[in-house]
């Protein structure tokens, strides 16, 4: 059983660290959770010299948890409406179109 919760919590960090980098939103938790829980049921059936594994693990899969927490919370997905986005279009065509009449460094003869 101790193997398995393992291997269980292994394949849930992986999935929870790629999850981290594509943008999913909060369903990176899952994984995490599932990491955790797992982890933390490998510490408890492990006999006390082989705890190590168990605790890397565990460590590893709360710090995905945090990192995904403060990802959701500090990174925010701020929608712009269309208007602000043609006056921004229209901002950056004008100051494009003052720079192509007005040449610097340009002679004419």
């Amino acid at each position: 059983m101790r193997k398995t919760f393992i291997i269980l919590s292994i394949v849930a960090s992986v999935t929870g660290i790629i999850f981290l980098f594509l943008p999913m939103g909060t369903i990176a938790f899952l994984p995490a959770a599932l990491s955790i829980i797992a982890a933390v049921a490998a510490f408890l059936k492990s006999k006390n010299q082989s705890k190590a594994l168990p605790k890397v693990l565990l460590l590893c899969a709360t710090t995905i948890f945090f990192i995904v927490m403060a990802k959701d919370v500090l990174v925010n997905n701020k929608l712009t409406t269309e208007e602000e986005l043609i006056k921004e279009k229209q901002d950056t065509q004008t100051e494009a179109n003052k720079e192509l009449q007005k040449p610097e460094g340009i002679e004419r003869r």
